[in-house]
């Protein structure tokens, strides 16, 4: 690894745990329309972990995409455990974990994605090369790449 990934990532990681830590005391105020705290069990430690998504509203879902590639660290962890916690402004959220792998349900939330104004539909659009610009050849295209994973989290209990 390059001298700047490794600065770009500690910068992130940085962000990361800043943004976690300042959510929860009012951040949600301005930013919890926009992303949302996940917290996941470690898959090798068990230990908690919190890392701060964007998301897209689906009917009583949520769609979050992992923009840096299927084996981020959780992904990875809510694969081993796909019982999870969703902090979504003042609410906790127990959720469960769903990889979209069925054509037509990815097609469908891509389609929503693709039409989503959030930060999360705005980021996707720009990662996946413009979706929205691409008509239905480049959603078509985009829903048959396998390594793009689309996860569903599906809320069960309000806390």
């Amino acid at each position: 690894m390059g001298s700047w990934y490794q600065t770009v990532r500690a910068l992130a990681q940085l962000w990361s745990h800043l943004f976690t830590w300042m959510y929860p005391r009012g951040l949600w105020l301005v930013a919890g329309h926009a992303y949302l705290l996940l917290e996941t069990r470690g898959r090798h430690t068990g230990r908690r972990r919190v890392t701060p998504l964007g998301y897209v509203p689906w009917a009583k879902n949520l769609i979050v995409q992992p923009l840096h590639g299927k084996n981020s660290d959780w992904v990875l962890n809510i694969k081993a455990h796909p019982e999870v916690t969703v902090i979504l402004g003042r609410k906790r959220l127990r959720a469960t974990m769903r990889v979209l792998d069925n054509d037509s349900d990815r097609r469908e939330a891509l389609a929503v994605i693709s039409s989503s104004w959030t930060i999360s539909g705005l980021t996707a659009r720009k990662h996946f090369s413009l979706l929205g610009m691409g008509g239905s050849e480049r959603l078509e295209s985009v829903c048959q790449e396998g390594d793009r994973l689309i996860i569903l989290l599906e809320p069960r209990q309000v806390r």
